[in-house]
């Protein structure tokens, strides 16, 4: 496992619980962590989320609860993540990370932008974590706050080749999650809707932004 984890990350470590300082981490990773088992921590987790987000993320949360095989701590650069060992329909083992949620308040102000379009995307950054992705390709998943796209930043060529004008503005739109092919849920906070935005194909505009994201991660695990 670690092998593989350091093809996309060199610094990354597999720390055990007892040799760093707690304070450094949510307390509820703390208490997952000091689990002896790998299935009392799976579970243990997947109570946080069900805390919160039972209805945001029901298909996401059911397919954990069959499939999630561990959660382990992982440190890099003196930044510490969750590492989730998922059973994909292949019976094989993806690894899913979620960053730390302290982190999260360093970027306080981008979170209260994202925070005024949906409360409940400002509290899956606050209380579990700072993005949860693909560990290879921090796709697949809502993307940590320094990664999050700001629309007006990128040139989109696929804006010329719609019939129609764009029903985003560019400087009030963000990307916080990615399908690591080029496509993205988004939310423009300027009329807080969220639209699945493709770099090369037409954008579906006034999506309910959990249903996407709930349904996307899923795939992901799934692959």
């Amino acid at each position: 496992m670690l092998d593989y984890l350091k093809k996309y990350d060199k610094s990354v470590k597999i720390v055990n619980i007892n040799d760093m300082d707690k304070t450094t981490i949510p307390e509820y990773w703390v208490k997952v962590l000091i689990l002896e088992s790998a299935e009392e921590r799976a579970k243990k987790v997947l109570e946080c989320w069900e805390i919160s987000f039972a209805l945001e993320l029901s298909n996401t949360i059911d397919y954990l609860k069959h499939n999630l095989d561990d959660v382990l701590l992982l440190e890099s650069n003196g930044k510490y993540s969750l590492l989730y060992c998922i059973k994909n329909l292949a019976g094989k083992i993806v690894y899913y990370q979620g960053s730390n949620p302290i982190e999260s308040l360093k970027n306080n102000e981008l979170l209260k932008k994202i925070g005024t379009v949906s409360p409940k995307l400002e509290e899956f950054y606050n209380k579990v974590h700072n993005g949860f992705y693909h560990y290879s390709s921090h796709a697949m998943g809502l993307v940590p706050l320094s990664e999050i796209i700001y629309f007006v930043e990128y040139d989109w060529g696929i804006i010329d080749d719609l019939k129609e004008p764009i029903k985003i503005k560019l400087d009030s739109t963000y990307g916080v999650f990615s399908s690591g092919s080029g496509g993205y849920v988004a939310i423009d906070i300027s009329n807080k809707k969220s639209t699945v935005w493709f770099s090369n194909d037409l954008p579906d505009y006034d999506v309910k932004f959990w249903n996407v994201v709930d349904e996307w991660i899923q795939i992901g695990l799934e692959d």
